[in-house]
């Protein structure tokens, strides 16, 4: 499988698994079997998803993207200075 079929099968795959009918489907499923806390957090998920799917914003080709030691060490922690 060449990298854009992959890309190419995951974003179908991601259509298909948020799309607005699994979506309310995993919802009704919860509202059945989950406790508040566990209902409420997958409420929120699956809204956010699906609202996703429906907007066409679809997960991202990275191939482009490096990340290197250096550039994710100053992405997270501060410089410090040096003292003088």
């Amino acid at each position: 499988m060449t990298p854009d079929e992959l890309l190419t099968a995951h974003r179908r795959l991601w259509r298909r698994a948020f799309s607005l009918p699994h979506a309310l489907g995993r919802a009704w499923r919860g509202v059945r079997r989950l406790r508040a806390g566990a209902l409420l957090m997958s409420l929120c998920m699956n809204g956010f998803y699906a609202l996703k799917a429906l907007r066409g914003n679809l997960p991202a080709d990275m191939r482009g993207a490096r990340i290197t030691r250096a550039s994710r060490n100053r992405a997270t922690v501060p410089r410090r200075r040096s003292a003088k």
